[in-house]
């Protein structure tokens, strides 16, 4: 297992990450002693909810393809495709 730290610049911001980073399934979150527990489930925004689904779709192409089971563009389809 792999560890990361991550410092968040704003403080409103940390309940919207780690409502991110718990939908992951491959993430396990482990509170620090002098930071207090993050809420279980947080009420997202409408834009939070659909950019939480958004990456949460992203991951799993990525997942895919890394497992050979779904070809992704490369940088210069994916801009021609825009």
């Amino acid at each position: 297992m792999e560890e990361l730290v991550i410092k968040i610049k704003d403080a409103r911001q940390r309940n919207f990450l780690l409502e991110i980073l718990g939908s992951l399934d491959f993430i396990e979150i482990v509170p620090q002693n002098r930071l207090p527990k993050a809420k279980s489930k947080s009420v997202l925004t409408p834009e939070q909810q659909l950019f939480v689904d958004d990456l949460k779709e992203a991951i799993k192409d990525v997942d895919l393809h890394l497992s050979g089971k779904k070809i992704l563009p490369n940088a210069r389809q994916a801009l021609q495709n825009l």
